[in-house]
């Protein structure tokens, strides 16, 4: 929803994970309300080191490709739907096509993420978590109040309960080709 700045590296981070029959899910760097309002009159973004006070989830920040494999093959088991975010998450097109992209009957924010992730692991995508690598800052902004949570869990637990694959209300109503 563009609230987000990429690291120099998220192109490259993500093609390096990129692997057929999966999707990738990573992580984010939160900005506080303070730098991203310099950031927004500034237009102009500058990295924050670990170590600053400008950023939380910090350790989200740190870019290093030995400790990202190392932790692809620690963050593996069940249930990891419940790790997705979609503020960084990639698919291959034609799996997205195939589980008819995100639910449209969600609504607000919460579990939509959850919800695809589960739906493509149903069909046979497995998931592949992007940790030191892949990093994106997420600018603060005030947090909508979501009153649909409940109903959106609800839509995620019937996905996992009935093993679904493909919404009916996604994609297809865009008749994109």
């Amino acid at each position: 929803d563009g609230d987000v700045i990429l690291h120099k590296h998220f192109v490259a981070d993500h093609l390096r994970m990129a692997k057929s029959g999966t999707f990738v899910s990573g992580s984010r760097v939160l900005i506080t309300p303070e730098y991203t309002q310099k950031v927004i009159k500034e237009k102009h973004f500058e990295k924050p080191s670990f170590f600053s006070k400008n950023i939380y989830k910090r350790y989200n920040s740190i870019h290093n490709d030995f400790f990202s494999a190392i932790n692809y093959q620690m963050q593996r088991g069940k249930e990891q739907y419940k790790y997705v975010l979609g503020a960084n998450m990639a698919f291959y097109k034609e799996d997205l096509i195939r589980v008819n992209g995100y639910d449209e009957n969600f609504s607000g924010w919460g579990k939509e993420d959850n919800n695809i992730a589960i739906r493509l692991c149903n069909d046979g995508v497995a998931i592949r978590f992007l940790k030191f690598g892949g990093i994106v800052y997420h600018l603060h902004h005030a947090g909508e109040k979501n009153n649909n949570i409940d109903d959106n869990e609800i839509l995620l637990q019937d996905a996992i309960r009935s093993n679904t694959t493909f919404v009916s209300n996604g994609l297809n109503a865009y008749n994109l080709k």
